[in-house]
């Protein structure tokens, strides 16, 4: 089930193999494994397949995100090779992918969790009048 669905894969010895890849040239802070690992052990249900299709999304989520925490100074990341500028990881791969990707309830619309302040493409069609 967990690499069916959520692209995870564990051996039978217990070790990680495989973690999904979300989102095209972004690799996650590896720091974030233990953390990882721990969370699917401590924080999913395993019983009941809904709480369980959740609680595995959360922790992937989780590590998935960037975090101040494994930063070294301008990179992203402290391990060498698997590290970008975080700069770069947010302007050039995470806020395109969720201008592009990123599809909210409409239940976000009518609650006003999110809203549109500019678009940097009309911004430039603006400022070239002057």
């Amino acid at each position: 089930m967990l690499e069916d669905y959520f692209s995870l894969r564990i051996s039978e010895n217990g070790i990680l193999e495989a973690i999904p890849s979300l989102i095209a040239d972004y690799i996650p802070q590896m720091e974030g494994l233990p953390d990882l690992v721990l969370d699917l052990v401590q924080d999913v249900s395993w019983d009941e397949e809904r709480s369980c299709f959740e609680g595995i999304s959360t922790c992937l989520a989780s590590f998935f995100c960037l975090k101040e925490r494994f930063c070294d100074g301008e990179m992203s990341s402290a391990l060498g090779e698997c590290s970008q500028p975080w700069k770069h990881v947010m302007s050039d791969i995470l806020f395109p992918s969720m201008k592009n990707n990123f599809l909210p309830p409409t239940s976000f619309l009518s609650k006003k969790v999110f809203c549109r302040l500019v678009d940097l493409h009309d911004l430039y069609k603006v400022f070239e009048r002057c």
